[in-house]
């Protein structure tokens, strides 16, 4: 990178700092995805107006097909981007070690979709790649999974993050495995998924046999998150941002 191209993109931080500056300290209310990021806002800037925190949402299909829960081990599945802080890497890497379960990888092209098949080998769990598809089909991938892992690493990314794909695997009805991670301890509690420690692929593997190994859990799992995000539908969350925004309409 040249010496302009680094004054160049300090320029522009500067300028969207000044900018953020700006918006915070006029705005009336602000609207955050998460607890962290509402903490990360009030670090950085002073805020004398409120700050609510709204998390993302799903369409909530009211009803699915049954899901095959004899075969739990067989239908257990990731959905979402490749990017390294969302664990994937880990999940190949664990999958060497669960010989016997099928995973389905959606999402990710085929060069990372390459890597991660070297990368989990032959002789672990199958893995199955579907590549990118329609948002409608990773639906309908969901609502016949039994098992849906969210595989999270320690970074920053996912630090802030409200996960609108977790949102998704709990009103499929899937019981989960997730890393735990403050982000997600936000909308899950302790009894709602087997938790993994972020990063370590051995925890991820035990945790996703302890689920594969007893489908009576699973399916008790998967009742109770599909219950749970009927708090997270994109109309209950409208609902909350019209609780903010309706009281400021009415001063103008």
């Amino acid at each position: 990178m040249s010496a302009h191209s680094s004054q160049e993109i300090l320029r522009l931080d500067a300028h969207t700092e000044r900018l953020e500056l700006a918006v915070v300290g006029r705005a009336a209310a602000l609207l955050a995805n998460s607890n962290a990021t509402a903490a990360r806002l009030r670090a950085l800037y002073e805020i004398g107006a409120p700050i609510e925190v709204v998390p993302n949402g799903v369409d909530y299909p009211e009803s699915l097909p049954e899901k095959d829960w004899t075969h739990a081990s067989e239908r257990i599945v990731y959905a979402g981007s490749f990017f390294g802080w969302k664990g994937v890497d880990d999940l190949a890497d664990a999958a060497r070690t669960l010989p016997g379960l099928r995973i389905r990888f959606i999402g990710g092209g085929e060069a990372r979709i390459a890597q991660l098949r070297a990368r989990a080998g032959s002789a672990g769990a199958t893995l199955d790649f579907a590549g990118h598809i329609p948002h409608g089909r990773v639906a309908a991938e969901l609502a016949r999974a039994c098992i849906a892992v969210l595989p999270n690493r320690a970074d920053p990314d996912s630090a802030f993050t409200s996960p609108i794909k977790l949102f998704e695997y709990m009103a499929a009805g899937c019981a989960l495995v997730v890393s735990d991670l403050p982000s997600l301890r936000e909308v899950l509690g302790q009894d709602d998924a087997v938790w993994t420690a972020p990063g370590d692929a051995a925890s991820l593997a035990s945790a996703i046999r302890v689920l594969a190994e007893d489908p009576q859990r699973a399916r008790r799992l998967g009742a109770r998150v599909r219950e749970k995000a009927r708090s997270y539908t994109w109309a209950a969350r409208g609902e909350r941002l019209a609780r903010v925004v309706r009281p400021l309409l009415e001063l103008r």
